[in-house]
């Protein structure tokens, strides 16, 4: 099961990268923006597929969008 997400990481990072929703959308094969949008807020779970699909436009570590347990 996947480590909860840190959403905010990861709004910061496609807006340092300026990656626009368009393309995260496109990539993740979802309808809208909106849906990716509501994702990124944490009303809808994202996938371990979609988050390594985000890992690679990111070009971010797995771990640094994961919360770790201690």
């Amino acid at each position: 099961m996947p480590k909860p997400i840190k959403y905010q990481t990861l709004r910061n990072i496609r807006n340092e990268k300026e990656i626009p929703l368009f393309d995260i959308a496109i990539a993740l094969g979802l309808k809208s923006t909106g849906t990716y949008y509501k994702k990124e807020q944490g009303n809808v779970p994202i996938t371990i597929e979609e988050a390594k699909i985000l890992t690679k436009m990111f070009n971010t570590p797995f771990e640094k969008l994961f919360k770790s347990y201690k």
